[in-house]
């Protein structure tokens, strides 16, 4: 059987799980390449994307649905965008900045 596949199904469709492993491989083979760049706004859009999937009322999958309502099948490749977004900001050296820069902030509020 074939990684990713469901035994149970019929159908020769990839599952979510094996679709998310695969964008997860594919965006760290981009991460190893190198001269990562943090997004902070596209990290906060995607965190903000997953906020609302998790607490949103329905699976945004209705036609009544609000528009800002994110289908649950989209919540994996989110989770998978906003893990990359972070390694970039770790890579980048920037999360360190952040870190020094709210550890000075604290000291002055002192």
């Amino acid at each position: 059987m074939a990684k990713g596949r469901n035994p149970r199904s019929t159908s020769s469709k990839p599952t979510v799980k094996a679709l998310d492993e695969g964008q997860l491989d594919l965006m760290w083979q981009f991460l190893q390449m190198g001269h990562q760049k943090s997004d902070i706004p596209a990290l906060k859009e995607h965190l903000d994307q997953l906020r609302q999937a998790m607490i949103q009322k329905t699976a945004g999958q209705r036609r009544d649905d609000h528009k800002s309502y994110v289908p649950f099948e989209d919540v994996g490749t989110i989770v998978n965008c906003i893990v990359i977004e972070t390694m970039c900001l770790y890579l980048s050296g920037d999360l360190d900045k952040l870190g020094t820069l709210l550890a000075n902030e604290k000291s002055e509020r002192r």
